[in-house]
């Protein structure tokens, strides 16, 4: 778990060194612990808010060299994570469950809709929907009344608790994180999606990259787009540190058709996105040309390209260039527009919905213009890394220890 201060600003907040580590843990540690994710998170937080102790919201003096005396006053303004780390944070029923996006209530699973009580139901809508007025989006003030009835719920009328939970798509959740007195007590706004995670961890990206090169390699009996690729990229020069390795390789294009998405690490598929369009343009299509798979590719292509400039859009806070909310909203809504007009709903799963809704994100941090940035876990990717295999090590060697002992 790390944390920083908002006010430093997107260009700090992009570099690593601008993150400080406050605890590490593995998996096993937070499923051994007793309570929720939530009250983990109050756990660690702890040492920023202690009524008896230092308590940062009201203020602890700093000497800065060269700055002087500063007075700093912190609240927990947004947790930003992949989506299962949100859903265990704020205690949304998850992926799998009857609502499974924590920002709408009337957004369902697809299995769900399909249910013959639900298809009915002409108010009620699935993942698939592109029409943003009928997901009934939810707001501060109704997310907190929504945990404040589960609360009540859960005191008065326990045997009802279980189908309110389902519906609503919410579970009660003691000392929630999202109603915790350190935070800034506005749920929706303190939730931040990591745009990393939707889109190169198993997201949006990888699907598309996939679906292209195996439409594309079925073209001709003989013709292997991925090959073809791993040639053109072979000739472009990375920037130190950017390389891509050993990624491309017959074993990795394996790996891929297996799990059937294109498989690599968010900061690979940072350095490969554009220059994979390049290729998909001027290669991959002229090569296809004629054949049956020609056009389902070219759909394909085109979702690809609204996708890049999605993920253009998103890299700005890098470089300190505040992300333009109309323009951005309306790449988003492109991008899926043109998506399912390429796959249906074939691909479309609970990160493509949430993809529609990094422009609320971008909304709910205020309208001025310096704070229309976006933030992503992938700064942190290296550090995660190295602090896994530690961990890793450290458990390898007490679990020796002890059996040693």
């Amino acid at each position: 778990m790390y944390w920083s201060i908002y006010q430093l600003g997107p260009v700090a907040l992009a570099d690593e060194t601008c993150w400080f580590e406050l605890v590490a843990f593995r998996t096993l540690e937070t499923q051994a612990f007793v309570g929720s994710v939530s009250h983990l998170l109050d756990v660690c937080l702890s040492c920023f808010f202690d009524p008896t102790g230092i308590d940062v919201r009201y203020g602890v003096r700093m000497r800065l060299t060269g700055y002087g005396d500063l007075m700093l006053c912190l609240k927990v303004e947004m947790l930003i994570a992949d989506i299962k780390a949100i859903v265990q944070a704020i205690g949304a029923n998850g992926v799998s469950a009857l609502l499974p996006c924590f920002f709408c209530r009337r957004v369902l699973s697809f299995a769900a809709k399909a249910q013959p009580r639900f298809a009915a139901v002409d108010e009620l809508v699935d993942l698939g929907c592109l029409d943003q007025d009928r997901w009934c989006k939810h707001t501060n003030e109704s997310l907190k009344q929504l945990l404040v009835d589960l609360r009540h719920t859960a005191t008065t009328q326990p045997q009802e608790l279980k189908a309110k939970q389902t519906l609503s798509g919410y579970k009660h959740v003691n000392g929630d994180f999202l109603s915790n007195s350190f935070t800034n007590l506005l749920p929706i706004n303190l939730i931040c999606l990591d745009w990393m995670h939707l889109f190169f961890q198993s997201g949006n990206w990888n699907r598309e990259v996939f679906q292209i090169l195996k439409h594309a390699s079925a073209s001709a009996r003989n013709f292997n787009a991925y090959e073809l690729m791993h040639a053109y990229i072979d000739k472009f020069a990375f920037p130190a540190g950017r390389g891509i390795g050993n990624l491309l390789s017959s074993e990795h294009w394996a790996s891929c058709k297996e799990a059937k998405l294109f498989k690599c690490q968010a900061s690979d598929g940072l350095n490969l996105y554009s220059v994979m369009h390049r290729f998909f343009v001027a290669v991959l299509l002229p090569a296809i040309g004629g054949s049956p798979q020609h056009d389902t590719v070219k759909l394909q292509v085109d979702s690809y390209g609204q996708l890049c400039d999605v993920v253009d859009l998103l890299q700005l806070s890098k470089f300190g260039k505040p992300v333009p909310r109309a323009l951005f909203r309306e790449k988003v809504v492109d991008w899926a527009t043109v998506h399912q007009n390429a796959y249906g709903v074939e691909l479309w799963y609970l990160k493509s919905h949430l993809t529609l809704h990094l422009p609320d994100v971008l909304d709910a941090r205020g309208e001025d213009e310096e704070d229309a940035m976006f933030l992503a876990c992938w700064v942190l990717e290296m550090c995660l890394q190295s602090r896994k295999v530690c961990t890793t090590l450290l458990s390898c060697m007490c679990t020796a220890s002890c059996i040693h002992a």
